[in-house]
């Protein structure tokens, strides 16, 4: 993600929205077209990403960390947040919460710290 990030500035929106989505997903999309979808490009083309904040090593509370497997990044960072209950549901990309054992986790997770 970082090297899109770094040439953000350099991009057109729509060659932007392709890289990015991209470096986000593995696959790379067709380029916006329409004036709305450009526009939202430029918007994320413009802003900082959360990632550029830095993640606690120790959030000082119950914590649950739940990651889909697709993105080794994501995995490093949940595996150095110690005292976090880390679980991967592989599956449904950048979306593990759609993953059908994502509640129970939860709830799990929920009824032993809650």
């Amino acid at each position: 993600m970082q090297p899109v990030l770094d040439q953000a500035s350099l991009l057109p929106p729509a060659q932007f929205a392709v890289a990015f989505t991209a470096a986000l997903t593995g696959r790379s999309p067709a380029p916006p077209r329409d004036a709305d979808a450009l526009l939202a490009a430029e918007r994320q083309r413009r802003l900082p990403g959360p990632w550029t904040l830095d993640t606690p090593e120790r959030p000082g509370v119950p914590t649950l960390v739940i990651t889909g497997g697709w993105n080794d990044e994501y995995e490093t960072i949940a595996s150095r947040i110690a005292d976090a209950r880390h679980v991967t549901l592989v599956g449904h990309g950048h979306r593990p919460q759609d993953h059908p054992d994502a509640a129970r986790v939860v709830r799990d997770f929920l009824s032993h710290h809650g």
